[in-house]
C-alpha cells in the first residue's frame, strides 16, 4: 500500500516538474528573442511537438520534441540547457539560415542540404551564437553546452562518430565550445568598459565599444547604449547654449544580463 502512494506521488511530482519545463521551455524562448531585439526580422514562432530528432529550425518555426525537453528536466540545470537548444535554433533564424533548407541541431530527421560546407559553416555558427544569445540573456548558455550536448546524442542515441553530412561532429561541437566561453565573456567585459566611457563622458570611444559588439550581434541594451554615446556627443559638440542647457530624457542601460566568471570586477574598480 506503502509503496502505491509513494509510486503515485512519484508519477504526480514527475508529471508536474515535466510541465514546469514546458512552460520554463516557453518562457526562455521569449527571454531569448526579446534580448536579442532584432525586430527587423519577424520573429519565430515556438513548436513543442513529437518529433524523432531533439530541435529543429524549418519554415520560420523552432521546433522542439517533447523527449528533449523531458531528457533535459530531469537532469536539472534546465533553464540553462534548454537556452543553448533554442539559441542555437534561433541563430538559423535571425542569421538567414531557412535558405538551406531545413536546419536542425543534429543529424536526425534533417535533408542534407547541397551543398555540404554551406550546411556545416551554418551550424558552425549557430553554435558559435548560441553562446552569445544565451549571454545576453541571462543563462549559463555555455557552461552547460557540453553536458547538453552530450545529454543529446546519449538520449536520442546519436553516433557520436559520424561525420560529414555537412554537420559539425561530436567532437567538433565540444571544441567550439571551448573556444567560445572565452569570447563570450570577453564580449561583456567589452560592453562594460562602453558603460564605464559613457560615465567618464568619452562618448565616441564608448560608442567604438559597443559598434564592436553591434557588428556581431545586437541586443537592446547594446543599441540603447550605442545611440545614446552618439546623441551625447552630439549635445557635448554643439556650440548652441539652447540646446546644451536642455535636460534630455535619456535612460542608460548601465546593467547588461551577460553572467560571466571574472578574476576581477570592472564595474566596480574606481
Amino acid at each position: 500500500m506503502h509503496k502505491a502512494l509513494l509510486i503515485s506521488f512519484s508519477l504526480i511530482f514527475n508529471i508536474s516538474n515535466s510541465q514546469d519545463c514546458f512552460k520554463i521551455t516557453e518562457d526562455v524562448f521569449d527571454k531569448i528573442i526579446l534580448s536579442i531585439g532584432n525586430f527587423s526580422i519577424q520573429e519565430p514562432k515556438l513548436k513543442i511537438e513529437n518529433i524523432k530528432g531533439p530541435a529543429k529550425y524549418y519554415n520560420g518555426n523552432i521546433i522542439v520534441s517533447n523527449k528533449l525537453i523531458n531528457i533535459l528536466c530531469d537532469s536539472g540545470d534546465f533553464e540553462d540547457k534548454i537556452s543553448f537548444v533554442l539559441a542555437h535554433e534561433l541563430a538559423h533564424h535571425y542569421l538567414q539560415h531557412n535558405w538551406k533548407h531545413n536546419s536542425g541541431f543534429s543529424y536526425v530527421e534533417n535533408s542534407l542540404s547541397k551543398d555540404e560546407e554551406d550546411r556545416l559553416e551554418a551550424e558552425t555558427q549557430a553554435d558559435i551564437y548560441a553562446g552569445f544569445y544565451g549571454k545576453i540573456s541571462g543563462y549559463e548558455t555555455l557552461r552547460f553546452a557540453k553536458e547538453t550536448i552530450t545529454e543529446i546524442y546519449n538520449g536520442f542515441e546519436i553516433n557520436k562518430e559520424i561525420v560529414g553530412m555537412g554537420y559539425p561532429s561530436y567532437e567538433e561541437r565540444l571544441s567550439i565550445i571551448n573556444e567560445r566561453i572565452e569570447q563570450a565573456d570577453n564580449l561583456a567585459e567589452v560592453f562594460e568598459l562602453g558603460n564605464i566611457l559613457l560615465k567618464l563622458g568619452e562618448y565616441n570611444i564608448a560608442a567604438y565599444f559597443f559598434e564592436s559588439i553591434e557588428t556581431k550581434f545586437n541586443s537592446r541594451e547594446i543599441l540603447n547604449n550605442l545611440a545614446i554615446a552618439h546623441l551625447l556627443e552630439g549635445i557635448k559638440t554643439n556650440k548652441n547654449e539652447k540646446i546644451t542647457k536642455l535636460t534630455f530624457p535619456l535612460i542608460i542601460d548601465f546593467e547588461t544580463r551577460v553572467r560571466v566568471k571574472k578574476t576581477r570586477s570592472l564595474s566596480n574598480d574606481p
